[in-house]
């Protein structure tokens, strides 16, 4: 299943995690900081390590959904899914990244 799936993501061409990190590094409004930009890049680091580490069938449609700017359509078109299965695998993936954020938080 593994394999099947990496065929299908050659397909698919997304933004890195590393280019997620890089492109917020820009203090998102002019007062901001630079100790809440400090902030900011920590959590969006800890977020791109929680990211690699989600199951792939859940990582690649969130992933699609929120760095590509794909719909749930196109996404389901390329990964061969329903688009309610790919609704249901981007909010696993929210919950499951939520989840793992919280319990490193404590």
């Amino acid at each position: 299943k593994k394999r099947k799936y990496a065929r299908r993501m050659k397909l698919v061409t997304t933004e890195s995690l590393d280019a997620l990190a890089e492109e917020n590094t820009e203090p998102a409004d002019p007062g901001e900081t630079t100790e809440e930009l400090a902030i900011r890049r920590a959590e969006i680091e800890r977020m791109r390590a929680h990211l690699v580490k989600l199951p792939e069938k859940y990582k690649w449609p969130l992933l699609m959904y929120y760095l590509s700017g794909m719909d749930v359509r196109e996404i389901g078109r390329t990964l061969k899914l329903p688009p309610p299965t790919v609704k249901t695998r981007i909010r696993r993936a929210k919950e499951m990244l939520r989840k793992e954020m919280d319990e490193h938080e404590r």
